[in-house]
């Protein structure tokens, strides 16, 4: 075995443990592995024909390429009342955005209505930013989500 090959078993030799793990997103995590980033959905009809989709994890193009096809059967496919629980994302891209301007539009070109509601402060300021409060309202929480689906 030559120098070179016994300096490069030692340095990246078996047993080796990284002090993180970094993911293809740029995301670092300590020892134990990449964490689930898997966005998850799901649906709870609510009375007066509200339907929530509550969506759970990272809302970037991995996060919005999962859930894609089942939010927008869900949130756009026909005319209701929708209500988007974000309570549960801690990130939001601007391929998200586009996700919930696609469903919101829909919904509106049909005669139905969608608010976001419940997010955290950094999806909030997304929100805010993006100008995305102007086409979908986004309520403090489920009851003034609610009561906006409600009043028009």
């Amino acid at each position: 075995m030559g120098k070179s090959s016994k300096r490069n078993q030692n340095r990246f030799g078996a047993g080796r443990i990284l002090p993180y793990v970094k993911l293809l997103n740029g995301d670092r995590t300590l020892n134990g592995g990449p964490r689930d980033l898997a966005m998850n959905l799901t649906i709870e009809e609510l009375e007066d024909g509200i339907r929530c989709v509550g969506l759970q994890g990272r809302l970037d193009l991995a996060g919005s390429a999962a859930i894609d096809l089942k939010f927008s059967s869900h949130a756009a496919s026909a005319r209701g009342l929708v209500l988007v629980d974000l309570s549960g994302v801690e990130f939001l891209a601007s391929i998200g955005i586009r996700t919930f301007l696609t469903a919101a539009k829909a919904q509106q070109r049909r005669g139905g209505r969608m608010v976001l509601c419940n997010a955290i402060p950094s999806v909030a300021k997304v929100i805010e930013t993006a100008g995305l409060g102007s086409v979908i309202p986004l309520a403090a929480d489920r009851a003034a989500g609610i009561a906006w689906l409600l009043a028009k």
